[in-house]
């Protein structure tokens, strides 16, 4: 039941324990069911009730993400790397400085 300041999200597999839940509130606070939800603090829900499916997604944060890398006109694919690649530490950056040059954000 996640809730951030007056917005809550109530999920159950069971009609009857939402109900029971939603009366309990109603009881003791003054509440608007806005029905369904499509989003909550910024993560997108898509549900697929004939395939049993939600799926999260946060488009915003990715866009903001691109745009602070500068990389909203890249061409996405999905592997982004060689597959098989073995990475280790020494590759990491090891100085304040590359760590700043290699994320372009200053931390």
């Amino acid at each position: 039941m996640p809730i951030h300041v007056d917005d809550l999200l109530i999920a159950s597999n069971s009609k009857a324990a939402l109900a029971k839940i939603k009366a309990e509130l109603t009881a003791h606070f003054k509440i608007h069911d806005q029905g369904l939800t499509k989003s909550i603090l910024g993560i997108k829900i898509k549900r697929d009730r004939q395939a049993r499916s939600i799926s999260l997604s946060q488009p915003g944060y990715i866009k903001s993400m691109l745009d602070q890398f500068g990389m909203t006109e890249c061409n996405p694919t999905l592997t982004p790397m060689d597959e098989g690649q073995k990475l280790s530490t020494r590759m990491s950056p090891d100085t304040p400085e590359t760590k700043l040059a290699m994320s372009r954000y200053p931390y």
